[in-house]
């Protein structure tokens, strides 16, 4: 029977994420060796920057094709964005979906903290920063100083 983790059966994603997506971010990529010490708060954090810059380069590529949803903005006006959400997807509005995300996305102005490692939390931090700028950039009433789950 294989051992399911959070990194997938036998940490498999996690391997595989290391392995073949960590490389293609140098600031990452020296801290290789480290990457199999983290907990699963970490591994998540090393995740979601991977994701988030990947998210970014297509939104820069294809904008008209990439719907950029801010986090933030979406638990903010859950309704909007499922709305926003169903039409760039050319999906008829369905308002079970609607209140499905305004009863599950929470206030995002609470705050959150992670206790990340010394050498991950700058990369963290630098890429939210990254992301909050681009944000700003697209709509100047998103913040990125919290978290809404």
């Amino acid at each position: 029977m294989k051992r399911m983790t959070g990194g997938g059966a036998d940490d498999r994603k996690w391997r595989l994420l290391v392995d073949q997506i960590v490389p293609e971010h140098p600031d990452l990529a020296i801290h290789s060796e480290k990457m199999a010490e983290l907990n699963h708060e970490a591994r998540a954090a090393v995740e979601w920057i991977v994701t988030m810059r990947e998210g970014l380069q297509l939104v820069a590529h294809d904008g008209e094709g990439t719907l950029h949803v801010p986090y933030e903005a979406m638990c903010a006006d859950p309704r909007g964005w499922a709305d926003r959400l169903q039409t760039f997807l050319e999906l008829p509005i369905d308002p079970v979906f609607e209140d499905f995300a305004a009863v599950t996305l929470a206030d995002p102005n609470r705050a959150t903290t992670v206790d990340l490692p010394d050498w991950l939390a700058p990369i963290f931090h630098a890429t939210e920063a990254v992301l909050a700028a681009s944000d700003a950039r697209r709509d100047g009433r998103y913040q990125t100083d919290g978290d809404c789950l």
